[in-house]
Formats: C-alpha cells, sequence, structure tokens
C-alpha cells in the first residue's frame, strides 16, 4: 500500500474536515488563506443547514455577534459577520437594530452565504470508514472512506490530519426512545411538525432547556388562534435562567479552557456537576416573554392555558390504543414528595437535548486510542486524540471535549480559538495569535503555566 500511494502520487491533503456544522466550517474559512495548507471539508447533507427544525422567528443565538466563525482569529477575515452584513448592506440595519445578538435565521444565512464561497468544501459525501497506513514520506496517514451520495460511487481519500465534526443528533431517553407514536415528537425537528398541531387538544412540553421555553413561547403565541391544554414539565428544580452574568461568562474563555484542561479528572468532574446553568438554562429574556405572555392571557381571570410542574419526572409514556384518537398516557412522578400522576395528551414534545454522535468512524483505529476513565476517548490540549503509538499526524475532535476542556467546549464562542489551535498545531507555529490574557479573573488553578500546556513542533 505504501508504495502503490508513492508511485500513483495521490493527492494527500494536510487536513479533511468530516461534518460541516459551525466549528467545522470555521475551520474551513480559517484554513483557506493559508497557502501551505491542502484541506477538503465533506458533509452528507445537500447543503449547510443550521438546526432547521429551530429556526423559530426572532429566536436569536445566545452568544454576541462578534462570535462568529472567524472575528476571534481574524478580525479582518472576508468570512467575518460584519463583511457579511456590508455585502448586503444590512450594517446600518444592524447598527440601527441595536441588537449584539444575531437572530438565528441570520446565522444560518451567514454560514451559507460563507459556505458558498468557500472551494474547499464537498457536500453529499458519506464518510464509512476512517484507516491509517504507512508512507514513505509522510509517515502515518489517514485513508478516508467516501460514498458519493448523488451517484452512490464509494472511493478513498488520504489525509494527514482529521478535523472530526459530525456535530450532536436529537437525545431520546432510551426508555422513550421504542414508542412509536407519530405525536410523540423530539424539540429538533418542531418546525417541520407543528403545523400538525394546531389542532390538537393537549399538548406536553418535557424539560427546561432553551428549547423548550422556545417552544412552550411559541405554543402561548398561538393561543388566539389555536387554543390547546399546555402542560411543560421538567425533573429540574425549576425553570431557571442560564447563567449570564458577566463574571460568569469568564468561564467561556480560552484562559478557562486551558486551565480545566490541566485538573484532574476528578476535579473535572466535580465542576462539571456544577456548572449546569452556565449552558443548560434558558434565557431570562425567553422567560420574561413567557411570563408576559401567561399575564396577558389570564386577564380577567381567564382559565391559564399553561400547566408548569417542577421537579417532575417522567417516568412512563403509553398509548391508549382503545381511543379512536390514540391519546398519549403520561405517568410522572414528583421527585420532592414521590406523589404519581397520570393524564393524557395529544401530544409531548421531548426537548430531552443533543447526544455527541457515535464515534464509530474511529472503530477500525480505536485499538491505538486511549480512552479516559469515563469510556470515552482521551484527548490532548490541542483537541487531538491521545494514541498510544507516536504519530505526528492527528485527528481533532470539534466540540466532544467538555470532560477534558470545560463548559466552554460546545459554545460558539470559543469554537474560533479551538479552531486556532487546531490550525496552529498542524502548521507547527502559530500562524493565528492563541489569545491569552483574556478575563479579569485568575483561572491558574494549580498551575501558573498558563497557555504552554499547548505547544507547536514544526514538522513542515
Amino acid at each position: 500500500m505504501e508504495n502503490a500511494i508513492e508511485q500513483r502520487k495521490l493527492v494527500i491533503y494536510d487536513l479533511v474536515g468530516i461534518g460541516i456544522g459551525p466549528f467545522n466550517l470555521g475551520l474551513a474559512a480559517l484554513s483557506q488563506p493559508i497557502k501551505e495548507l491542502n484541506c477538503l471539508f465533506i458533509d452528507q447533507n445537500k447543503s449547510f443547514n443550521w438546526h432547521p427544525g429551530l429556526l423559530l422567528a426572532n429566536t436569536t443565538l445566545q452568544v454576541p455577534f462578534i462570535a462568529d466563525l472567524v472575528t476571534f482569529a481574524d478580525p479582518q477575515s472576508p468570512y467575518s459577520f460584519i463583511n457579511y452584513l456590508h455585502v448586503h448592506n444590512r450594517l446600518y440595519k444592524f447598527y440601527f437594530y441595536e441588537n449584539f445578538f444575531i437572530l438565528r435565521e441570520e446565522y444560518n444565512h451567514y454560514c451559507q452565504w460563507v459556505a458558498q464561497q468557500l472551494d474547499n468544501l464537498k457536500f453529499n459525501t458519506l464518510v464509512t470508514d476512517i484507516k491509517q497506513i504507512n508512507t514513505d514520506s509522510d509517515g502515518k496517514i489517514y485513508q478516508i472512506f467516501i460514498k458519493n451520495l448523488v451517484d452512490q460511487t464509494i472511493s478513498k481519500i488520504y489525509s494527514k490530519h482529521i478535523a472530526l465534526g459530525i456535530g450532536t443528533s436529537p437525545q431520546i431517553p432510551a426508555k422513550f426512545s421504542k414508542i412509536k407514536h407519530p405525536n410523540v415528537l423530539h424539540s429538533a425537528n418542531f418546525l417541520k411538525y407543528e403545523s400538525r398541531l394546531r389542532n390538537l387538544e393537549s399538548i406536553c412540553i418535557v424539560g427546561s432547556g432553551q428549547s423548550a421555553g422556545e417552544i412552550v413561547l411559541e405554543l402561548l403565541k398561538q393561543q388566539g388562534e389555536h387554543p390547546r391544554q399546555l402542560t411543560w414539565l421538567t425533573r429540574a428544580n425549576g425553570f431557571f435562567p442560564m447563567e449570564y452574568s458577566k463574571l460568569g461568562l469568564e468561564h467561556f474563555s480560552p484562559d478557562y479552557m486551558t486551565n480545566f484542561y490541566q485538573l484532574d479528572n476528578t476535579t473535572k468532574r466535580a465542576l462539571i456537576e456544577k456548572q449546569g446553568l452556565m449552558y443548560k438554562g434558558i434565557s431570562k429574556q425567553t422567560i420574561a416573554d413567557i411570563f408576559d405572555e401567561l399575564y396577558r392571557q389570564t386577564i380577567a381571570n381567564k382559565s391559564q392555558p399553561l400547566n408548569l410542574l417542577a421537579n417532575t419526572n417522567l417516568d412512563e409514556i403509553d398509548v391508549n390504543n382503545s381511543s379512536s384518537a390514540q391519546q398519549i398516557n403520561l405517568h410522572t412522578n414528583n421527585l420532592l414528595n414521590n406523589n404519581t400522576q397520570q393524564f393524557m395528551c395529544d401530544a409531548v414534545i421531548l426537548a430531552t437535548g443533543y447526544a455527541m454522535q457515535n464515534t464509530r468512524l474511529l472503530n477500525s483505529l480505536k485499538h491505538d486510542l486511549i480512552q479516559n476513565n469515563i469510556n470515552s476517548y482521551a484527548l490532548n490540549a490541542d483537541f487531538s486524540l491521545q494514541s498510544k503509538s507516536i504519530n505526528k499526524n492527528k485527528i481533532f475532535m470539534q466540540n466532544n471535549s467538555l470532560n477534558s476542556h470545560g463548559v466552554g467546549s460546545p459554545d460558539l464562542g470559543l469554537g474560533c480559538h479551538r479552531n486556532i489551535i487546531i490550525l496552529n498545531s498542524i502548521l507547527g507555529y502559530e500562524y493565528y495569535i492563541t489569545q491569552k490574557n483574556t478575563v479579569f479573573q485568575n483561572f491558574n488553578f494549580n498551575t501558573q503555566k498558563g497557555h504552554e500546556c499547548v505547544t507547536y513542533t514544526t514538522y513542515h
């Protein structure tokens, strides 16, 4: 195989990105001006489309516009959100808009605009396997098996490095995953099925994160034309806001991420368990809008359209087959007093979050990969997978580093920082400046090493 590659002089990419979400799209944009890198990014979808099922009107990102694909690395990049506004003659309109938070629909259009300008993206392409092979000149490289979803042809490409950005998928609790009912739904696809909910009499929403809050608000706003009894339940202690104080936000910084990485695993787990509301709560604005809508709809003591149940676990879902409408029977348990309750509804929306997609693509390589103590692959400081053998070529993980790098790992605001680290690591030198001393707090928990835990070794 090694000699065949050398003799045929096949193209060996410096980096192949698998999956094109915001993180790998940002990596593609930042790699574009680096002339010494030959990169390709592939995705099985037809085009870029970010969470289309949740692009509700007036919903925004939960990070300011400066957390776009490139600005934290290169504010002068042609792929910045500011340049997007300039090109679309919306700079003054955004200026008068006076809102740091981009509408989700506009963020999606911004990312699509960037994707259309890049020549290193390939859609309609499915990766089926990854193997490692030896070459005479480049050491161990990666052989990537791909399937063209248009003509169904199968081929292979080769790369020194890989950025795995396969993202997340809707998470349904295992005990509910096998339920077959057209109205037992996940929040991720809300806009796809929303129209068929309009004539139902009762809907239950499960969960207390941002998606649940936005769906509850949307359903409340529809009450005038489509009156329904709504129930919102969560096993959490309440419907709490996400932490968004200025000092709290400093946990979403390069400094915190770098120093968190250097903690021992036991301390990391303990910290993460206490930080749920930093990334799992509801925005204060959404909570306020829900409250205001309830206040307006109950003028003159009208019947309250929404029943809110905190500290309530959904134990079981079963379908009443004796009913022509096949109503859904929910079995709940109050976690404070263990009282159980059953009630019927016509639809249940599970806003139960997302989980990292299965890393089966790494199965052919797992014999050489190191696992950590929570049965996931261990990461180096530069977000590359730790391996048992020495190899200068790496596989980098996008957004699968919560347990190693901290609470900011899934956040759009740190995607650019991670991409800086990845590109600099591949190049062996600091092409993009790594931001340091970005916060007022001292996050050097047990060390003064700071960013020195990430080192760049030149192989070119």
